[in-house]
């Protein structure tokens, strides 16, 4: 059980660091990622701009495994973090 989860958690860290590199990209390079690496569909992609959740199950490498996508759109400006 605690080998699950530490996968899940990898796969969950993987993903995050994976998707930031794509924040601070264009609305049409992320739009691009979203359609070629994770298969969604331009009426999916609307609904995200939006502001609709989404998610979705992706294949796992095996039957052990379980990958979640989710995306929400946040309508603000990037910003530095958190001020202190």
């Amino acid at each position: 059980m605690a080998k699950r989860i530490s996968q899940i958690g990898l796969v969950t860290l993987l993903l995050a660091t994976g998707i930031s590199s794509c924040l601070s990209q264009t609305s049409s390079e992320l739009q691009t990622f979203l359609i070629q690496k994770i298969g969604l569909k331009q009426d999916q992609i609307t609904a995200i701009q939006n502001g609709q959740p989404f998610a979705k199950n992706m294949e796992p490498r095996s039957p052990a495994e379980i990958f979640v996508f989710g995306v929400i759109y946040i309508n603000a400006a990037p910003g530095n973090g958190y001020k202190q």
